[in-house]
């Protein structure tokens, strides 16, 4: 007990000790000490005394006594309760002693919670341990004769159980019970409070005596009644559902107890009456409440008092715990309670709600067994499914489906005249459901009114097709049982409905569906007694084809002619073909029903139509050719195909199984010249393909008759082409391409191709021969027996390359295609076999082949190839170089792909010119084209480098062609990058310049090329040619440039070189100035940087210039210097320009004075210090700029070392490290531009470099370098996490951040990122006022988890606050394992959202944003009135099944049904009925429009849910006009007829209508209705289970980017290409590639996406602000003067402008937010930002410095005691152990830990520091132990030893003098580790290195909890024993080998032994065993110990 006149510190102090005392004691299981129990009795004694005095002091007891009897309630003195219940094994004497304890407690507690019940509930919480007989502490025996058997009025004696016996009674007498019953009758107590009172008593029962239970039970049970009746409706609203179903479990198992005690007794029961009777009140009490939740639970509480009734009039006499029953209340007796109180009534009516229609099946069903279902209340139900919301009618219908079951005939005529009255568009699956149950439940005379209305729907065509097909299903089904009778009549009102024209479609599809599949001959055949059926088809179909067709029009009577003449005799007559091509065909509307026709034509005529044969023939010679031919499709080529192979097949003109393997015979064939004409004229590029390759293969089919004529086909082929080729190219740009790559790839097709043959004997012996596609295998075998001069007679095998089989004598026919191959062959002399019947044919010369091959053709052919260069001119490059049109490229390509032309050829070759032709004819500048491709001849002949090229060159100089040549390029100005400059370059550089790039000074042309001029005119072109190649990727004109500036600069420098006198002149020319800044700081493209930076350094290196000229290089370096402040960041390639300086700078050291150095040192300083951040973090770009400005310091720095001796070095210093690399973003500043200046990898590494060189050689730079990175990023790291990698959670480079998947939670985290990408949405959400105590509130959660999607640096968040907020209908917490769906869970979160910001200034917050108004319209016919009715929504939900688009599916949405004959609308104003439309549409649209896609069914036959993945498409830009009530009522006014007449009789009421319509068209923006999408809500997978992803558009952008699309999905965030929107949203069906897993082959398969759109985000084009509320007028004496007037216009102005600057300034930097957020979550998020963003500088690049730091580093050797600490060691020693230790980057580890232990080898003052560390850290034990990396371990253990030794070398005696203390030895796991504060004070007595091993030893119980990494920890004492005698013998005292002997043995280990073995028992299974050490310590110690003895 503390003394009096202590502080209240000291007060703490002293409590904290005797608690720690008291419970260390009571955790030693085998202490027993009585002191311990007068402890605890004196501290149960001393809280009795404080309630005592407070009763008398009030509150005047000091606060600190206050806390202390706290801490001792409701902590210390209940866990002491806990640890005595869990204990086992007692001694009586002592046992006795804690029951007195446990009397005291009993005592103690309930005066604790007689005090205040409601908050000291914590005091039964420890009663019901210890009534709990399941606790250890009442499990041991008592000893006989210590606890006798004594009777009680609470408990009956129990041996077994009689110390809790004594509890019970002792808890009696202490008026336990009556406390019990005193807190159930406050008034005001809670559920909470009385289920934690009588929870205790509930688990003892069977305990308790029958008088006390029978006595005290009832009392219980009333209060328990009379408190839950007596609730009010806030209490009960307050009053969780659990809490209330514990106080029924617990008071129900009172119940029994009683009931059993009073049966036992021959008591009369009456409790049980009460107790039903109650629940049944307290069930009307919930469902009277204002509360949905309760409400519901009143319902299903009810339904299970209904089932429990229903079985005990049924009941079996068996009991099931499962399915209780009632004991008073009878089944009947809970249906009349339900219909006295008007249970039904009240839920279908007031009470109306989806969930309580669903659970009220159960009452239902009551009410209908006792029929008392009443017509009345049948219309009810009925009508409470009228005009409501979706989910609220299928509910509806469902329970009436449930029900109806049993229904009488009277009932079932009532539901279907309610039927019948609904509206056409109403009908959905269900009603058809219900309507087909009623049928077959019912007579004839009944179901024909079902028939009647499943027909009716059936054949409605303007309702959704789904639904008619459901009716029509329905209607078959039921028609079966009597089909004879009424079947027939409906197949003859089908057919007289396809005469009539009346819903052909429908009737044709219901004709089929009746007939069934395969038909009925019987049934046809009396139809045709009675009908022409195929007559009346022909005629309906020829009206109808000559009006408006539809697709699906088509389709259906497609299918009723395929139907009728396969299940059927019924056949087509050759005269009915013209007619159904007419009317498929030629009339067709568009090119889809086109290919209907063609599709007929191709696969259903020829087994419709008798002798197809020469239909096919008469179609393909007569019909085809009138056809619009270019514009024919994929189906109509397949046709064509297919009717031109069968017709020419017929005629013998093709042989041949299949299209692929075919002989053509007959060259004439029939449809050749349309398939010319679609090859050539085609709109469809894949039709004109395909087209193109059959013409193409054709020719290259020819029998072995026809290829003598080869010559002549490809003449008349040629002649073909060059008809297309016209002098009107403009006009058929498109069919001259056509043309010329047809005719390209014919060539490429007919070109001989090389074959290598390889002799197997000889492998180095090979030979090529050629062959040409289709030459016969006879021809090839002969030319290669030929080549090699191998007699014909003798044996040749071959095999193909990779081939397992030789192929004796014969080539399999590989020559049908071109491809090159490689074949093996083997020469035998023997006599040679002959070849098979396909080679047995004439050799062809192969000359012959040549001669006629389309490329000599075209060669020859003069007029043909000028053509094309005419086409050429006529162009120009850009056409050349165009992707969207390459016909230029493709011509050029085709002339190079030929033969030169034999005249061009000799007259290039041999100078051998026509007469009259000239150089300056023949090479004319004004044909580009032309020149180029002479150009290209000449310079080829050239690159040759032959003898004969050498000559050749002669006689051009002679003949004076190169005069010519160089004529050209002096006068050459325009298209400098083109083609021609290049060859031109060329030729040229080969006659002016040496092999060593030196000008040619015995070139002729240095007598008329004047060197001044030729290097003014090649700067010219180099500037030129610069400005016109602006990609960085190459492409041909790039290319061009980049050698024109390669060769072009070598020429300028090769002329620089040689006449150095115009040095001068050159480097003064401001033309050179502009080249030099052009190419090396604005041209994107690096390679011509580079090129032109090369050549420059062949000036650089020029020692030599004539008098009075500078050397080249100081030049350049001062032309350098003087650009470099032009730089700015802007300039992207400047790397070249700033490599180029550094070396010129390495050349220039000598040429410079200091003061040039210290100019050009201060100038980059200035420049780097004043340069904007640039680096994006979010992108790849990198400051080239900035990396210049570092590499230029460090290189002053190297050649300047002076320099870092400047006395604004360390502030130079520190700004480098800070801004350059460590400065991290904060709360005010942070964006994509936020600091360091280096994020990217290159920059970082140049930046490190340029530190690491400003220490270099310098010490005192050094030593502050290392304060900087330990006072800044040493401690970024946690020291418990490994293998980290901040990088890799670093926010995705998009800049959003992704949300985790809680488990089944995408459905939220989907929505959460649409909702949180609207901003004024999130704005509204976190302007919402919530403060800290509505932590528990979901609203607060979702501006916690909106801040941190805003502000997180971090790729993901956790959003498990706010999902645990998330609660079910039931107010429970959603399930995370169950996925929701999204629709529904929007709505409930929506309706959650509302409730909370009701009354708050963001009230309107979600009508502002999504929600929008409905408008139920009735409008009659014949009558002005309407009547009209608006709902909001939130979400519009569309039908898409069978849509396939979502216009049609809102063109159903508000297309309305009308209401006429018997289901016409009674028209209240004119009382009478009157023909109604009924509709909905919209009246007002949101800024945010959600519509929903309906994609899940339910299928009523297989009863599961079902997913449409039916294709539906949506559009970027949404028109909704159509679709709200200005656009229908415009639509009306346009179709209205004699509207004088009607606006006569409109009343006011219309007249209103029509003037708001009118009003909201003038007022309206015209952008209302235009909306974009900006979000998409997918799901993948089917109805059971799936995944939900969101893309969603960005709607603020940063730098007016355009906007992005982003992909959401759960963490992962990345940019999505909105152009996937249709393959990865719309659904559908799509190709997969399958494998078979037997045969491994793979196969394309056609299947359903399992992937689309299911919630659609459109977006407002223009926002549209709500209404604001009018603002008051200001009263006259309120008006200012005009000196106030412009007092304050001048401040608004004043501030205008500062706030423009400010948002300048904050777009400029990125430092701004989209939505401001809650200081209290800005704060908190910063928090873990800050950390998070330190720790990312822990990189690749910051270690490779630290280690280049540590590698120069050479401390000096210190062996004094009492020495100083290295900084440059602490700081490396420091880094391993918080930064590299823990890094996944561990390249650099081994090393740089050597470099550690060879520092600390001669340093003893930084090992002392070391070893200070480890004392007082606990970081090195977590490395040693803990670390799952060995490399680290295995350091840790090296560094220990390293210091220890070192240690030694000074302490060593002491170790020597070291003596145990008692009860001291090593590992002592049973006691608690010992304190720092004890190891300090005990350091005093202690050597320093005695103190360590005692730390280290102190570790051995951390040892047992992480067996996994001991290694380390037995490494280090085995390599210490190791040291020596005394080591050894220092161990020995402290008891080592005994105690790892029981540590290898798992003895006494703290952790049990199971858990301990089982680690170490894993770890050897894996075979990662690290027991060596510990058994080579025992082994060592063992030896030691014997030797000793």
């Amino acid at each position: 007990m503390a003394q009096s006149g202590m502080t209240a510190e000291d007060y703490k102090r002293a409590l904290t000790n005797e608690i720690n005392v008291v419970m260390n004691l009571l955790r030693d299981t085998d202490n027993e000490d009585v002191d311990v129990m007068d402890q605890l009795d004196d501290f149960v004694r001393e809280c009795g005394d404080f309630l005592d005095q407070k009763d008398v002091d009030g509150d005047a007891t000091p606060q600190h006594v206050k806390e202390r009897i706290s801490k001792l309630v409701s902590i210390t003195l209940p866990k002491c309760v806990v640890m005595l219940l869990e204990r086992s094994v007692f001694e009586d004497q002592f046992r006795y002693r804690v029951f007195q304890f446990f009397h005291s407690m009993i005592r103690l507690e309930l005066r604790v919670f007689s005090i205040n019940p409601e908050r000291a509930t914590d005091s039964y919480a420890i009663i019901h341990k210890m009534f709990n007989k399941k606790q250890k502490f009442y499990k041991q025996e008592p000893e006989a004769g210590m606890w006798e058997e004594k009777d009680c009025m609470y408990a009956k004696s129990d041996q077994e159980n009689q110390v809790l016996i004594d509890v019970i009674n002792v808890f009696g007498e202490e008026s336990g019970f009556d406390v019990i019953l005193h807190t159930l009758s406050l008034p005001d107590v809670s559920i909470r409070v009385m289920n934690k009172c009588i929870r205790p008593v509930w688990e003892t029962m069977d305990l308790l005596r029958a008088e006390f239970i029978i006595e005290w039970v009832p009392e219980v049970l009333n209060h328990v009644m009379a408190r839950m009746l007596n609730l009010t409706d806030q209490q009960l609203k307050e009053t969780p559902r659990k809490a209330i179903n514990k106080a029924f479990n617990y008071n129900t198992h009172l119940l029994a107890w009683l009931t059993y005690r009073l049966h036992e007794n021959e008591i009369e029961d009456v409790y049980d009456e009460k107790w039903e009777k109650f629940r049944l009140e307290f069930a009307l009490k919930c469902f009277r409440s204002q509360t949905l939740e309760k409400r519901l639970n009143a319902v299903s509480d009810i339904g299970e008092l209904v089932s429990a009734a229903h079985l005990k009039d049924h009941s079996t006499g068996k009991r099931d715990q499962d399915h209780p029953v009632t004991k008073y209340l009878t089944y009947g007796m809970v249906t009349h309670w339900i219909l006295d109180n008007k249970i039904i009534e009240q839920i279908f009516g007031t009470h109306l709600h989806p969930e309580l229609v669903k659970r009220s099946d159960k009452l239902l069903y009551a009410i209908r067994h006792h029929k008392a279902l009443t017509q009345d209340m049948l219309e009810l139900i009925w009508n409470s499914s009228l005009d409501k919301q979706e989910t609220l009618v299928e509910a509806i219908y469902r329970v009436i489906a449930q029900i109806s079951v049993d229904f009488r005939k009277d009932e079932v005529e009532f539901l279907l005249s309610k039927i019948k009255l609904i509206p056409a568009k109403k009908f959905d699956k269900r009603i058809i459901e219900l309507t087909y149950e009623l049928c077959a439940r019912s007579p004839v005379e009944t179901s024909t009114l079902g028939l009647e209305i499943l027909w009716d729907i059936g054949l409605n065509e303007k309702i959704a097709p789904d639904v008619s097909s459901e009716a029509k299903r329905c209607l078959i089904a039921a028609l079966k049982p009597v089909k004879k009778t009424l079947g027939h009549t409906y197949l003859v009102r089908c057919i007289e409905m396809w005469q009539r024209g009346d819903r052909v479609v429908t009737a044709m599809s219901l004709f089929m569906d009746l007939l069934g599949p395969t038909g009925n001959q019987f049934i046809i055949a009396d139809l045709r007694s009675q009908f022409d059926l195929i007559g009346i088809f022909l005629k309906e179909f020829s009206d109808y084809a000559r009006g408006e067709t539809t697709l699906i029009g088509l389709q259906t009577r497609l299918k009723l002619l395929r139907f009728l003449t396969e299940t059927s005799a019924l056949t087509l007559e050759v005269e009915n073909a013209d007619l159904l091509w007419e009317c498929l065909v030629k009339n067709a509307k568009d090119s889809t029903r086109r290919d209907l026709g063609f599709k007929y034509f191709q696969v259903e005529a020829p087994r419709s139509f008798p002798r197809f044969e020469s239909i096919q023939k008469h179609l393909l010679v007569d019909k085809w050719p009138q056809l619009d031919l270019t514009s024919m499709t994929d189906g109509g080529f397949e046709c064509l195909e297919s009717y031109f192979w069968s017709v020419n097949c017929d005629d013998r003109k093709v042989e041949g199984s299949n299209h692929t393997n075919y002989t053509i015979l007959d060259f004439n064939l029939n449809g050749l010249d349309i398939l010319w004409t679609i090859a050539l004229e085609a709109k469809n590029i894949a039709v004109a393909t395909k087209a193109e390759k059959l013409v193409n293969d054709l020719y290259n089919r020819l029998h072995k008759n026809l290829r003598k004529e080869r010559g002549r086909l490809h003449e008349e082929y040629l002649a073909r082409i060059t008809k297309y080729l016209d002098e009107d190219t403009n006009a058929h740009l498109n069919i001259v391409e056509r043309a010329v790559l047809m005719l390209t790839n014919f060539i490429q097709a007919m070109e001989k191709v090389p074959v290598k043959m390889t002799d197997t004997v000889y492998p180095s012996k090979t030979t090529t021969v050629y062959y040409y596609p289709g030459t016969s295998t006879k021809s090839v075998v002969h030319n290669l027996m030929d080549e090699l001069k191998i007699p014909r007679t003798a044996h040749v095998t071959f095999q193909k390359s990779g081939s397992d089989s030789f192929h004796n004598y014969i080539f399999p026919h590989f020559f049908s295609k071109k491809e090159k191959l490689d074949f093996l062959y083997k020469v035998q002399q023997s006599p040679l076999v002959q070849y098979d019947s396909d080679d047995e044919e004439e050799d062809i010369d192969v000359n012959t082949l040549e001669v006629t091959c389309p490329s000599q053709l075209i060669s020859k052919n003069f007029q043909l190839i000028d053509r094309l260069f005419q086409l050429l001119d006529r162009m120009n490059w850009q056409t050349m170089d165009s992707k969207d049109r390459p016909i230029g490229n493709a011509i050029w390509k085709l002339i190079e792909s030929v033969p030169t032309n034999p005249e061009i050829h000799h007259a290039i070759h041999g100078f051998q010119f026509p007469e009259g032709m000239t150089w300056e004819k023949f090479l004319d500048w004004k044909s580009s084209f032309k020149l180029l491709y002479f150009l290209n001849l000449m310079e080829d002949i050239i690159e040759s480098k032959t003898s004969a090229s050498i000559k050749w060159c002669q006689l051009l100089e002679e003949n004076g062609g190169l005069r010519r040549i160089y004529e050209i390029f002096s006068t050459f100005r325009d298209n400098c990058n083109g083609a021609c400059v290049a060859p031109l370059l060329g030729i040229l550089g080969h006659f002016l310049l040496t092999d060593q790039g030196l000008l040619n000074e015995n070139s002729s042309m240095l007598s008329y090329c004047l060197i001044p001029q030729l290097i003014s005119h090649l700067m010219i072109l180099l500037q030129m040619a610069v400005q016109n190649s602006t990609r960085q990727i190459a492409s041909p004109a790039d290319q061009r440039g980049q050698f024109v500036v390669k060769l072009g600069s070598q020429l300028l420098v090769a002329c620089l070189q040689s006449r150095p006198q115009n040095l001068q002149r050159f480097f003064q020319d401001s033309n050179f100035v502009d080249l030099f800044e052009l190419i090396l700081t604005r041209t994107p493209n690096t390679k011509i940087q580079r090129d032109f930076a090369n050549q420059l350094m062949s000036l650089v290196r020029m020692q030599e210039t004539p008098p009075g000229v500078k050397l080249p290089r100081i030049f350049i370096l001062d032309l350098t210097a003087s650009i470099l402040p032009k730089i700015t960041e802007n300039f992207y390639n400047t790397e070249n320009f700033f490599a180029l300086m550094v070396t010129i700078i390495r050349f220039c050291e000598k040429d410079k004075d200091p003061q040039f150095w210290r100019g050009l040192f201060d100038q980059v300083w200035n420049l780097m210090k004043t340069h904007r951040i640039f680096e994006d973090s979010k992108s790849t770009r990198e400051d080239h700029v900035l990396v210049g400005w570092m590499a230029l310091l460090r290189k002053i720095f190297i050649i300047q070392n002076q320099f870092k001796n400047d006395s604004e070095m360390p502030m130079m210093l520190v700004w480098c490290f800070k801004n350059l690399l460590f400065q991290v973003p904060t709360k005010e500043f942070h964006g994509k531009l936020a600091p360091p200046m280096c994020k990217m990898k290159s920059s970082r590494n140049t930046a490190f470099r340029l530190l690491g060189e400003m220490c270099n050689g310098h010490v005192e730079n050094l030593k502050l370098l290392t304060r900087l990175i330990t006072n800044v990023h040493i401690y970024g790291l946690a020291h418990n996490q490994w293998n980290s990698s901040p990088s890799d959670n670093v926010r995705s480079s998009v800049g959003y951040v992704g949300l985790k998947n809680m488990g089944c939670t995408c459905y939220m985290n989907s929505l959460i990122q649409q909702l949180f990408m609207l901003p004024r949405f999130r704005k509204g959400v976190l302007s919402a006022d919530c403060s800290p105590n509505d932590a528990g509130n979901i609203v607060f959660q979702f501006q916690r988890l909106f801040t941190h999607l805003q502000e997180s640096q971090k790729r993901f968040f956790n959003p498990e606050y706010f999902v645990r907020q998330n609660k079910d209908m039931d107010g429970e917490p959603i399930n995370v394992t169950q996925q929701m769906d999204v629709d529904e869970y929007f709505n409930m979160f929506c309706e959650r959202l509302e409730n909370f910001l009701k009354g708050k200034p963001e009230e309107k917050l979600l009508e502002n944003t999504w929600s929008g108004k409905l408008t139920n319209q009735l409008i009659c016919r014949g009558c002005p009135h309407r009547s009209e009715r608006d709902d909001p929504f939130s979400t519009i939900s569309l039908d898409i099944k069978n849509k396939s688009n979502i216009l049609e599916a809102l063109d159903l949405y508000v297309k309305g049904e009308m209401l006429e004959g018997t289901n016409a609308y009674h028209c209240e104003k004119c009382n009478t009925k009157r023909d109604t439309l009924t509709r909905s549409c919209i009246k007002t649209l949101p800024n945010t429009l959600i519509i929903h896609l309906k994609r899940f069914d339910f299928d009523y036959d297989a009863m599961r849910k079902l997913k449409l993945n039916d294709f539906c498409s949506f559009p970027l830009e949404l028109d909704m006009e159509p679709y709200t009530t200005v656009g229908l009522s415009r639509k009306d006014a346009a179709n209205a007829e004699n509207q004088d007449e009607i606006s006569e009789e409109i009343d006011q009421q219309e007249l209103d209508r029509r003037k708001d319509i009118e009003e909201a068209i003038k007022t309206r923006n015209p952008n209302y209705y235009k909306y974009n999408l900006a979000g998409i809500l997918v799901h993948r997978g089917h109805s059971e289970s799936g995944h939900y992803y969101s893309y969603i558009k960005e709607r603020i952008t940063v730098d007016h980017k355009e906007p992005q699309w982003i992909e959401f999905n759960d963490k992962h965030v990345s940019v999505f290409d909105p152009k996937d929107i249709p393959h990865e949203c719309f659904g559908g069906t799509e190709e997969i590639r399958k494998t078979d897993p037997q045969t491994r082959q793979t196969r394309w398969e056609t299947v359903e996406k399992s992937r689309n759109a299911y919630m659609l985000f459109y977006e407002r084009v223009e926002f549209i602000p709500p209404p604001k509320p009018a603002v008051p007028a200001v009263p006259a004496a309120h008006k200012l003067s005009p000196s106030q007037k412009f007092r304050i216009a001048a401040r608004v102005i004043f501030y205008a402008a500062k706030i423009r600057r400010i948002v300048k300034k904050r777009r400029e930097t990125e430092y701004y937010l989209c939505v401001s957020v809650p200081a209290k979550f800005y704060e908190e998020v910063w928090e873990f930002n800050d950390g998070f963003l330190q720790s990312l500088n822990v990189d690749k690049p910051y270690f490779e410095f630290v280690e280049t730091v540590m590698k120069e580093y050479q401390p000096e050797k210190c062996e004094d005691w009492d020495g100083k600490e290295d900084e440059t060691i602490q700081f490396a020693t420091l880094f391993f152990m918080t930064v590299l230790a823990h890094s996944k980057t561990q390249e650099i580890l081994e090393d740089f830990v050597q470099r550690l232990i060879t520092y600390y080898s001669f340093h003893v003052p930084t090992c002392k520091w070391l070893c200070q560390t480890i004392i007082k850290e606990r970081n090195f034990k977590q490395l040693l132990l803990a670390c799952p990396s060995q490399k680290v371990r295995s350091s840790c253990c090296q560094l220990l030893l390293v210091v220890l030794k070192q240690l030694l070398k000074f302490e060593r005696e002491s170790l020597a003098q070291y003596e145990v203390e008692e009860d001291e030895y090593m590992f002592n796991s049973d006691d608690e580790p010992m304190d720092i504060d004890e190891i300090l004070a005990t350091s005093m007595s202690r050597s320093l290195s005695l103190n360590l091993l005692e730390t280290i030893i102190q570790w051995d119980g951390y040892v047992e909890d992480e067996l996994y990494y001991y290694d380390g920890y037995f490494a280090f004492f085995f390599e210490f024993a190791q040291f020596g005698d005394v080591e050894i013998e220092y161990l020995e005292k402290k008891n080592t080998l005994q105690r790892l002997i029981d540590f290898f043995l798992l003895d006494d280990s703290k952790n049990g032994k199971k858990l301990s073995k089982r680690k170490r028992d894993k770890k050897a299974e894996e075979g990662q065993s690290t027991d060596h050490h510990l058994i080579a310590l025992i082994s060592l110690l063992y030896q030691e110990t014997q030797v000793s003895t």
